[in-house]
């Protein structure tokens, strides 16, 4: 199974990632890592920054839908950069 960790840096599109804890048919926190600046050639360091806590109003709507839908949400929850035109 994969780590969140192992998700953002396999794949140099993800902004954040998401990983609920808990059972997931009441998921009452959540642990959010997000890189802070975009993989660039000029720059080969990154930061990242973790945020343990409750889920924001997004990540609380997802879950309802998975309710709703009666489907059990996934482990992980990705976020990607905006593309551009």
């Amino acid at each position: 199974m994969p780590t969140a960790f192992s998700c953002l840096f396999s794949e140099p599109d993800f902004k954040t990632v998401t990983c609920f804890l808990g059972s997931l048919s009441n998921v009452k926190q959540c642990v959010r890592i997000t890189r802070v600046r975009k993989v660039d050639n000029r720059m080969p360091s990154e930061e990242l920054r973790v945020t343990i806590g409750e889920p924001n109003y997004i990540e609380r709507e997802f879950l309802a839908q998975c309710k709703r839908a009666k489907c059990r949400p996934r482990r992980f929850l990705f976020k990607s950069y905006p593309v551009k035109r």
